[in-house]
C-alpha cells in the first residue's frame, strides 16, 4: 500500500506538545552516540510530551505483533495494520498481549519513561508496508503529516476526489471502448487508463480506512 493511503488517529485523547520532531537531530552527546549506534541520520519519530500514566490508544485497527522490554526503547507495543507497522515506546505498562486483536482507539497501555529517556514522553513511530530500512530512520518514516485533524473534513474531500477520479476514469473508458486494445492504440492511452484505476483504488483504501 502507498504510504498515501495511511490514515492515524493520535495515540491518545487531548492536546500534548511535540518535544522533539521526525528528522530532528540530537543535541546532548550521550544521544548523539546513540544515534551513531543505531546508525540513525535523524530521529525516527515523533515524540510527545505526555505525563506518566497516560492512556495510550491505537492509532488504527490492527494486531498486536509486539508487547514487552525493548532495551533502549523501555517497555513498547507494536501493531500490525494492513498499510504497516505502528510503534509505541517508553510505556510504564501494557494492556494488550501478542496476537490480540485491536481496534482504533483501544487502549494499549500508559505512557512512562522506561529505556533510554530523558523524562515522561511517548515515542511514536510508523514503518509503510515494504519499508526502506536504509532510508536512515530504519525504515520508520514521518507520522506527521498522516494524523487526522478533522475526520469529517478529510472524509469528505476525498470523497470530492474520488467522484472526480471515478467521472474522469468513467470518460477515458467510454472514449477508448472497442479500441484501448485493438493494435496500434497508443500505449500512453492504456497507461492513462491503467493510472486512473490506481488512483481511484488508493482514495477507496484511504477511504476504508477512514470509515472502519
Amino acid at each position: 500500500m502507498h504510504p498515501r493511503a495511511i490514515t492515524l488517529h493520535y495515540p491518545f485523547v487531548g492536546t500534548y506538545p511535540v518535544i522533539f520532531r521526525f528528522g530532528e537531530l540530537p543535541i546532548g552527546e550521550e544521544l548523539k552516540k546513540k544515534y551513531a549506534e543505531w546508525r540513525l541520520k535523524g530521529h525516527n519519530g515523533i515524540d510527545f510530551a505526555l505525563p506518566l500514566g497516560t492512556n495510550i490508544l491505537a492509532c488504527d485497527s490492527g494486531k498486536v505483533v509486539q508487547a514487552g522490554e525493548t532495551g533502549d526503547f523501555g517497555i513498547s507495543i507494536t501493531l500490525s495494520h494492513p498499510w504497516g507497522t505502528s510503534f509505541c515506546a517508553h510505556l510504564m505498562e501494557i494492556r494488550v498481549s501478542i496476537n490480540q486483536r485491536i481496534t482504533v482507539g483501544q487502549i494499549l497501555g500508559l505512557s512512562g519513561q522506561t529505556g533510554f529517556s530523558t523524562g515522561p514522553h511517548l515515542h511514536f513511530g510508523i514503518k509503510p508496508l515494504k519499508p526502506d530500512i536504509h532510508n536512515g530512520y530504519l525504515g520508520f518514516i514521518d507520522p506527521a503529516s498522516y494524523f487526522i485533524a478533522d475526520s469529517n473534513e478529510k472524509l469528505s474531500k476525498l470523497k470530492e476526489k474520488l467522484a472526480y477520479y471515478e467521472g474522469k476514469l468513467a470518460f477515458r473508458m467510454k472514449r477508448y471502448r472497442g479500441v484501448i486494445h485493438e493494435s496500434g492504440v497508443s500505449e500512453m492511452k492504456h497507461n492513462e487508463v491503467m493510472v486512473l484505476r490506481a488512483i481511484v483504488s488508493d482514495l477507496k483504501r484511504e477511504i476504508g480506512l477512514l470509515t472502519n
